[in-house]
C-alpha cells in the first residue's frame, strides 16, 4: 500500500513508477491468494481492494488469475452477502468462462440460495462441461445432482434419468436406484418402474423415492389405499429440508400425493390436509384442478387463502 501511494505522489518519475507499480500489485495478488489459504479473510478484502483500484495494472494480468481472484472474493462473500458474491463469480466467469469452480458456485447458490432453477441448469451444464478429468467426486455428484433436479421440475425426464444413470451406471446405490424408478414412471415405463423400485427396496427398505414409485403405481392402478400406505411411508422415512431444494421438492410431491390418493379414496377432509402441506412446501407441481374441485365443493374451503412459496 504504502508502495503505490509512493507511485501516486511521485508520477514525474518514470522508470521506477511502473517497476514499484507492478512489484506492488503483484505482491497484493500474493496476499490475497495467501491469507485466503490461511482463512484470513479480511486481509484477503483489504487487499482485493487496493488491488480493484489499479484497473490499469490489472489490464496486464492474465485473465486466467484474474478470473481465481474474482473467485476467491465470491468465496468469502458467499456467506456474508448472496448478492455480491454471486456477482463476483460472475466476474471470475467473465475473465474465463472455463472456469468450472466459479461456474458450480454459481449453480450452486442459483439452486439451494435463490431457487432459480432455470439458471442453476445454465450454470450446471456449463460446469459439468468443464471439468477437468481430476475434478473431486463431491462436486462432481452435486453438479449432477442440480441438473437431475432441475431437469425433473422441467418435466424433461428423459434428461434426467439419463443424469441418474450416469451417477450409478451399476445401480449400486439405492436412493439413485429410487429416483431412476421414479423417472421411468414418469416415463411410462410401468413394468421397469417397478423392477426398479423394488431393487432400492430390497437394498434400503426405507428408501423414500422408491416407496413414492411404488405408491405411485399403486394409484395408477387404482389401489388407493395401498398407495396411502406407500406414500405415508416415504413420508416417515423422509425429514424435510433434509437435502435443501431437492428435499423441499419431494417433501412436496409426497404431500400433493397423498392428497390425490385420499381423493380418489374419497376422503376429502384428509385430502383438503394433505393438498394444504403440498402448497405451503412450495407448490412443486400440485394438482390444483383436484385441489379446485375440493374449494368448490366446500365454500368454507374456498374462503382460506392458498400458501404458494
Amino acid at each position: 500500500d504504502e508502495m503505490l501511494r509512493y507511485c501516486d505522489a511521485n508520477p514525474q518519475v518514470h522508470w521506477p513508477y511502473y517497476d514499484f507499480e507492478e512489484l506492488a500489485s503483484r505482491a497484493l495478488m500474493h496476499i490475497i491468494f495467501g491469507a485466503y489459504r490461511n482463512d484470513h479473510f479480511d486481509v484477503v478484502l483489504d487487499a482485493y481492494s487496493i488491488v480493484a483500484a489499479r484497473r490499469k495494472w490489472l489490464e496486464r494480468v492474465k485473465p486466467e488469475r484474474i478470473s481465481r481472484m474474482y473467485m476467491v472474493i465470491g468465496f468469502i462473500w458467499s456467506t456474508r452477502d448472496l448478492n455480491r458474491s454471486l456477482s463476483y463469480f460472475n466476474l471470475a466467469v467473465e475473465y474465463d468462462n472455463k472456469n468450472s469452480i466459479a461456474l458450480y458456485c454459481l449453480a450452486h447458490l442459483c439452486f439451494h440460495e435463490k431457487h432459480d432453477y432455470a439458471q442453476a441448469l445454465e450454470y450446471a451444464n456449463q460446469s459439468f462441461a468443464q471439468l477437468p478429468e481430476n475434478a473431486p467426486e463431491e462436486m462432481v455428484q452435486d453438479i449432477m445432482t442440480i441438473q437431475y433436479f432441475c431437469y425433473t421440475l422441467k418435466k424433461d425426464y428423459i434428461s434426467a434419468r439419463e443424469i441418474i444413470s450416469n451417477m450409478d451406471k451399476e445401480l449400486t446405490i439405492s436412493w439413485l436406484v429410487g429416483n431412476k424408478a421414479y423417472l421411468t414412471f414418469k416415463c411410462k415405463d410401468y413394468i421397469t418402474a417397478e423392477n426398479l423400485a423394488a431393487k432400492a427396496l430390497k437394498m434400503n427398505p426405507e428408501e423414500g423415492s422408491a416407496l413414492n414409485t411404488m405408491g405411485m403405481l399403486s394409484l395408477h392402478r387404482g389401489q388407493y389405499a395401498q398407495a396411502i400406505r406407500h406414500f405415508r411411508a416415504a413420508l416417515k422415512s423422509f425429514k424435510m429440508g433434509k437435502r435443501g431444494s431437492d428435499g423441499r421438492y419431494f417433501y412436496c410431491e409426497l404431500c400433493n400425493n397423498c392428497a390425490i390418493a385420499y381423493y380418489e379414496n374419497h376422503d376429502k377432509e384428509s385430502a383438503k390436509e394433505w393438498f394444504d402441506k403440498a402448497l405451503a412446501a412450495g407448490c412443486f407441481n400440485v394438482d390444483m384442478r383436484r385441489y379446485d374441485l375440493l374449494t368448490k365443493a366446500n365454500p368454507i374451503i374456498s374462503q382460506q387463502k392458498r400458501v404458494c412459496n
